[in-house]
């Protein structure tokens, strides 16, 4: 009888449960095989009567299953909010946690539950306790984009200066979301602007990695360091250019950049170098890139060698994927590794190389993109294309931006974020004519299918 009662409970049958319960049910703590009494399921289903005659009828409130987990827990996982005040009024334990050490609160705050919330807290729970990775409810809120909690706890004291087990801090955390509202609560609540993160990239270089206009807006506007670059020398401004973030870079413009400044990492690009790709790249036909391998500027360089010229690291990614010809010439016989090379574009190099780009070919002068880059000293420009033409570098399976200390941070750019990004940079392109209506439609199909 205490078999198919419990039975009941776990499957959700509630009349059945009932009937059961009417008649003698011998065990009312008898166990599964996962250690769980009826009680839990009856707590998990939000069977508040059931509860109550379990309760009256000798039930351990307590009693844990293989996991550590009590009835009080499994209440609390589906939000059970009349069964969670019915154990606390029997004084359940409230010191409990799951595998990854996630307390009744961190459980409320991950799944928005503000009532519940306000009755942990009321019963004990401290609003400062962590998991088995560091993370205070504060932080899951955060996580978890419950805008709602993050404002709750706040008002309620929790410490807005605490970090991660990596030394990320509260606005690091709200970076992949994107969540403005929250950033900007962390921002009016004292959480540094330009703290770097563990990587040593800053929320502004975040912001401008993955193309979010509206953050990198509310970054400036509260005083973010445009000029504050990684470990490895990166600049918002270098991706806000070799992203052809236009709108990003008018406005750095208007806060009074300078337009030659110049970004002081390898692959420098100045903003004049960028205005001049677009000017440029607008000025050729509609039909550009539909002819990548016969269209040329004025100056006898294609759409491609432009692109490389001037460190646009998407713009080269996406010419390649439309089929322009990574082994083009200009009028002196330079292909674009040729260009990339010469003005030290390791990132763009390891592309081309990756992509099938010749390092044997010459220009009018007989020299081979690797003699620029011994020329102008770029060692490791240099062991990249010799790993290339030796056959030990036959693949560069990173993307060029990955190699760079920014994105070894695997909460930067999430799939659906970077494909986000590139869906806005596609528009931008098509807005500024440099593709047609229907390239950009055909791309835009080609990013949505990866969703």
């Amino acid at each position: 009888m205490s078999q198919s009662f419990l039975i009941a409970c776990e499957k959700g049958n509630r009349k059945i449960a009932e009937l059961l319960l009417e008649q003698e049910v011998t065990d009312v703590n008898y166990t599964d095989e996962k250690g769980r009494t009826a009680l839990h399921y009856a707590a998990h289903r939000g069977y508040k009567e059931i509860c109550e005659r379990l309760i009256a009828k000798g039930a351990e409130l307590n009693y844990e299953d293989h996991n550590g987990e009590t009835p009080l827990y499994f209440a609390t996982l589906q939000n059970q909010v009349q069964v969670i005040k019915l154990l606390l009024g029997h004084h359940a334990r409230t010191d409990i946690a799951d595998e990854q050490g996630n307390n009744l609160l961190h459980l409320a705050a991950k799944n928005g539950q503000k009532p519940l919330c306000e009755l942990f807290l009321d019963h004990g729970i401290d609003i400062e306790s962590t998991n088995n990775t560091g993370e205070t409810p504060l932080m899951l809120a955060i996580v978890y984009r419950k805008k709602i909690l993050v404002d709750f706890f706040i008002g309620q004291g929790a410490d807005v200066s605490v970090k991660t087990k990596k030394g990320n801090n509260l606005l690091h955390l709200a970076l992949p979301s994107g969540n403005l509202p929250i950033i900007e609560t962390l921002l009016e609540n004292g959480i540094p602007v330009d703290e770097p993160d563990s990587n040593a990239a800053t929320p502004l270089l975040h912001a401008c990695y993955n193309n979010n206009i509206r953050l990198v807006r509310l970054l400036v506007e509260k005083g973010a360091d445009v000029f504050q670059t990684s470990a490895d020398g990166i600049s918002p401004v270098y991706y806000a250019c070799a992203y052809n973030q236009k709108q990003a870079v008018q406005l750095f413009l208007d806060r009074g950049l300078d337009v030659n400044y110049q970004t002081p990492s390898q692959g420098a690009v100045t903003l004049g170098s960028y205005l001049d790709f677009v000017e440029q790249a607008q000025n050729l036909s509609s039909d550009s890139l539909y002819n990548l391998s016969s269209s040329y500027t004025s100056g006898g360089e294609s759409l491609l060698h432009l692109a490389v010229k001037n460190k646009h690291l998407y713009m080269v990614e996406l010419l390649l994927r439309k089929g322009a010809n990574i082994n083009i010439q200009d009028e002196s016989e330079n292909t674009p590794l040729h260009y990339a090379a010469s003005n030290g574009s390791k990132d763009i190099v390891a592309l081309l190389l990756e992509k099938g780009a010749d390092a044997n070919l010459t220009n009018i002068r007989e020299q081979k993109p690797l003699d620029y880059a011994n020329i102008r000293g770029f060692n490791e420009i240099t062991a990249l294309i010799l790993g290339e033409k030796t056959g030990t570098n036959s693949e560069h399976k990173d993307h060029p931006i990955s190699q760079s200390s920014v994105t070894q941070n695997t909460n930067l750019a999430p799939l659906k974020e970077d494909i986000k990004a590139k869906l806005i940079e596609l528009k931008e392109l098509f807005d500024a004519s440099l593709i047609s209506e229907e390239e950009y439609n055909e791309e835009k199909k080609e990013l949505l299918k990866a969703f």
